[in-house]
């Protein structure tokens, strides 16, 4: 009765054998790469929409703003140019001082949300116990 020792066999014999690519493969399984297009898609449409919506927004927001301005400004220098609405003639609101506070109030919005975005997280700021 002959006994016949068997040597273990390396992994990348094995995996070849069992039909699977080793693990020392030079290009990346197939999955992985779709999954990182995907996800740079994503990220990409993300970015692209929020960026977009709100370019798409800061105009609207700039007009309600004149109009507050130009309300005050009327209400205090010519009431009767203030209609029953509120509302006051588009013209009417590209005079210098409504302009000029329409230039404060927008500068300072984009001051606030470049800082907020710049701010320290809270847990920095917080004191230690």
């Amino acid at each position: 009765m002959s006994t016949m020792i068997l040597e273990p066999e390396d992994e990348e014999e094995a995996s070849r054998r069992h039909g699977h690519e080793s693990a020392n493969a030079a290009t990346p399984p197939r999955l992985t790469t779709r999954r990182k297009r995907f996800a740079f898609a994503a990220c990409f449409l993300i970015v692209f929409t929020s960026q977009l919506l709100g370019a798409l927004m800061a105009s609207p927001v700039l007009r309600l703003f004149e109009m507050s301005a130009c309300r005050d400004y009327y209400l205090k220098k010519d009431p009767s140019k203030v209609g029953r609405d509120g509302n006051v003639d588009e013209d009417l609101c590209k005079v210098a001082p409504v302009q000029a506070e329409l230039v404060f109030i927008n500068s300072t919005l984009y001051f606030v949300t470049s800082a907020i975005g710049k701010a320290p997280p809270s847990s920095r700021m917080a004191r230690p116990p």
